[in-house]
């Protein structure tokens, strides 16, 4: 079980991990949605895309990006995957290429997006699903205008 400190004004703990802190919004209650057992209404199954849109929180492998609370960009990052042709196997690279590594968390679940240079690997439990990008660290870097 989590436990949830709040150190100041938008700003909170997740357990004891003193490195650890992460900045949060009006939005709040995205936590809730990240750690939490979802309510009886919510319990119908969702796709896999449809969680990563909805997560309430993502944590990013990356230290210069932190942990965010519902941000839209990964929000919009994940519905950017409809667009993108699924791959039929795994094509043949190394783990070592990864770019980045999100993982996003909704009603105590998570999935995790694993960016590498040309490929996007979405990891769901003992699933994995590999998306061809012409160039992903641009798609998942956009710059900012």
């Amino acid at each position: 079980m989590n436990k949830v400190s709040i150190l100041d004004y938008g700003i909170i703990r997740i357990d004891d991990d003193e490195s650890r802190h992460y900045a949060t919004s009006t939005d709040i209650h995205s936590l809730g949605m990240a750690l939490i057992k979802p309510p009886r209404s919510q319990v119908a199954e969702r796709g896999i895309i449809e969680r990563m849109v909805n997560s309430g929180l993502v944590k990013v492998a990356s230290e210069a990006r932190g942990d965010h609370l519902l941000p839209m960009y990964y929000s919009r990052l994940a519905g950017a995957l409809y667009d993108l042709n699924q791959m039929d196997q795994a094509p043949g690279i190394e783990e070592a290429d990864v770019v980045d590594v999100y993982t996003f968390y909704t009603f105590g679940e998570r999935v995790i997006l694993e960016a590498y240079p040309h490929h996007v690997r979405i990891i769901d439990g003992d699933f994995e699903y590999w998306y061809e990008v012409e160039n992903a660290p641009d798609y998942l870097y956009p710059s900012v205008p």
